[in-house]
C-alpha cells in the first residue's frame, strides 16, 4: 500500500505538472493571437493613416494654398485679418502633413496597443478563473487540464474578433483623431490657430461672392438699359424703311414731278396768247 501511495502521489504531480505546463502553454497561445492580430491590423491601420495624411495636406493645400484666388482679396482686408494671414510653399505643406502623419501613427499604434493587451490580459484571466472554479469544485488535475484546453481554444477566437472589432473602431475615430492632431501641428508650425485662419478665409470667400453677385447685378442692368433703349428708337428706323413700297410713296409724295417745268412753261405761252 504504501508502494501505491507512493505510485499516486507521483501522478498527482505529474497531473500538477501538465496542468501548469498547460496554463503555460495557454498563456503562450493568447498572446501569440494577439502579436498576429496586431500585425495583420497595424498595416490595416497604417493604410488608413496614410489616407489620413493625403486628406491633410490636400485641406491644408487649400487653406494655405499658394496662388489663391483669395490674394486679390488682401486691399479689402482690415489690418487684424492681413497680420493673421499665412502662406505655405508646397514643401512646407509636406513637411506639416508629415508631422501629422507621424503623430498620428504613433498615437494610433500605442492605443491599439493597449487595447490589445487589455483583451489578452482579460482573457488569460478567464483560464485562470476556470482553473481557480475546478480546483474548488476538487476537481482532479487530469480534468482541469482539459477545460484549460477548451478555455484556451474559446479565449483564442474571443480574443482574435474582439482585437479586430478595437482596430475597426479606431479607424473609424482616425477623421477626428487627425483633425485634432492637425490644428495642433498647424499651430505649433505657424503660430496661429486654424479655426481662425480659416475664419479668414470664409470672409474672404464670402466677399469675393458678394463682390461677384455685385457686378453681375450692375451689369444685368446695364444691359437692360440698352435693351430699352433699342426698343424706343426701334420704331422711327422701322417708319422710314418699313418697305420697299413705302419708300417709294415717300419718295413720289415729297420728289416734284419730273415735268414740273414744261406745265409752268405751258400755261406762260397760254397767258401771252390771251393778251395777243
Amino acid at each position: 500500500s504504501a508502494r501505491n501511495g507512493g505510485d499516486d502521489n507521483n501522478d498527482d504531480e505529474e497531473a500538477e505538472e501538465e496542468l501548469e505546463t498547460e496554463i503555460s502553454n495557454a498563456r503562450v497561445d493568447v498572446d501569440y493571437a494577439e502579436e498576429e492580430k496586431i500585425e495583420i491590423n497595424d498595416s490595416m491601420l497604417v493604410s488608413a493613416v496614410r489616407t489620413m495624411e493625403d486628406n491633410a495636406k490636400f485641406y491644408l493645400g487649400r487653406v494655405f494654398g499658394f496662388g489663391s484666388d483669395d490674394d486679390d482679396d488682401d486691399d479689402f482686408e482690415d489690418s487684424s485679418e492681413t497680420s493673421e494671414d499665412v502662406k505655405l510653399t508646397e514643401e512646407q505643406l509636406d513637411l506639416i502633413a508629415k508631422k501629422i502623419s507621424e503623430r498620428l501613427e504613433t498615437d494610433v499604434r500605442k492605443e491599439f496597443r493597449a487595447k490589445a493587451d487589455a483583451i489578452t490580459e482579460e482573457k488569460v484571466e478567464e483560464i485562470e478563473q476556470v482553473v481557480e472554479e475546478d480546483r474548488d469544485a476538487e476537481m482532479d488535475a487530469h480534468e482541469i487540464v482539459e477545460d484549460v484546453a477548451e478555455a484556451k481554444h474559446m479565449a483564442v477566437e474571443d480574443l482574435k474578433d474582439e482585437i479586430d472589432e478595437e482596430a475597426e473602431k479606431i479607424k473609424e475615430a482616425l477623421p477626428d483623431r487627425a483633425k485634432k492632431i492637425r490644428d495642433e501641428v498647424v499651430e505649433e508650425v505657424t503660430g496661429k490657430k486654424l479655426d481662425r485662419i480659416e475664419e479668414i478665409k470664409r470672409r474672404r470667400r464670402e466677399k469675393h461672392k458678394a463682390m461677384v453677385k455685385k457686378f453681375r447685378e450692375m451689369h444685368a442692368k446695364q444691359d437692360e438699359y440698352l435693351k430699352q433703349k433699342v426698343d424706343v428708337s426701334a420704331p422711327k428706323k422701322k417708319m422710314m424703311v418699313s418697305s420697299y413700297d413705302d419708300k417709294e410713296n415717300s419718295m413720289k409724295i415729297s420728289k416734284p414731278p419730273l415735268n414740273m417745268g414744261d406745265e409752268i412753261g405751258e400755261t406762260m405761252y397760254a397767258s401771252e396768247d390771251e393778251d395777243e
